[in-house]
């Protein structure tokens, strides 16, 4: 939500920085009870780490409990122009509605 407007990830190159405030960490924990007897299905854990700075993303299941983590940590320097491919593909995983995605459904 801090990226500038100007911030386009269908643009493959881009010649002018980002502008950020300085190496930006956003962390994103959601801890969900299932429904008794459910079964979930989550996004398989991801990694990318580059020059840019690093996505990770988990998920589990135990107890009864959902908990999904997804973090991306981005380098004072992200924003530069000769970064700009290595941001974009931090910022596409992260953008990524499958790594956002979780479902369940009662057993039968």
């Amino acid at each position: 939500d801090r990226l500038p407007a100007d911030c386009r990830l269908a643009e493959a190159e881009r010649a002018a920085p980002v502008l950020l405030d300085g190496p930006l960490r956003q962390a994103v924990v959601v801890r969900l009870r299932l429904p008794v007897d459910a079964t979930a299905a989550l996004p398989g854990a991801r990694e990318l780490a580059n020059a840019a700075g690093t996505f990770t993303l988990s998920a589990a299941a135990a107890d009864g409990w959902v908990v999904h983590r997804r973090e991306l940590t981005l380098a004072a320097d992200a924003g530069t122009p000769a970064n700009w491919p290595a941001l974009r593909a931090l910022l596409l995983e992260e953008a990524d509605a499958a790594n956002a995605t979780l479902a369940w459904r009662a057993k039968r």
